[in-house]
């Protein structure tokens, strides 16, 4: 039962982040190959998100993107049930934080400011027990994910802060 629901949160976690990444490009096109893209796992070692979350992490990949311009996600498994994900790319012309929070807002999920991550800086609640932290810095677009189901959503605005912080650092 636990591997299914394992498998079931890791799915969750999976076809919400391509959802949210297809409504987000789709409502800020890039022509595909117009920008470089960032590898996402170089920004963040494992034992990095470890330290911070004070749970191992117990695999990483690269994910599939919801698009060719989006990029790919570096995720990470945390501790038995946790889910962590970190996408960078860089932003198109049109790929701004009004248009990012303007697809949000059309898709009802809810936003919060988030002052002192990068240029421009935001919380998105996607539900399901999810917090993303998203910020601008110098032409690149970042979004962590985290899903920690033994936590509250409120509780997770920390961790993403600290691992935000060492991200920016690198751009």
């Amino acid at each position: 039962m636990f591997i299914f629901l394992n498998n079931f949160r890791k799915l969750l976690f999976f076809v919400v982040n391509i959802l949210f990444l297809a409504g987000a490009i789709l409502s800020a096109q890039t022509p595909a190959g117009a920008v470089k893209k960032p590898d996402s796992c170089s920004f963040l070692a494992k034992t990095e998100v470890q330290s911070i979350l004070g749970k191992p992490v117990k695999e990483d990949s690269v994910g599939p993107s919801a698009n060719g311009a989006a990029g790919a996600t570096c995720e990470y498994l945390v501790g038995d049930d946790g889910l962590f994900s970190i996408l960078v790319k860089a932003a198109g012309p049109a790929e701004t934080a009004d248009a990012f929070l303007a697809g949000l807002a059309s898709s009802k999920i809810k936003t919060e400011a988030a002052p002192g991550f990068g240029d421009r800086s935001f919380y998105a609640f996607p539900g399901c027990g999810m917090l993303q932290l998203h910020a601008f810095k110098s032409g690149q677009f970042v979004i962590l994910t985290m899903m920690i189901p033994s936590q509250a959503e409120e509780k997770l605005k920390a961790p993403l802060g600290k691992l935000m912080q060492m991200v920016l650092a690198k751009i």
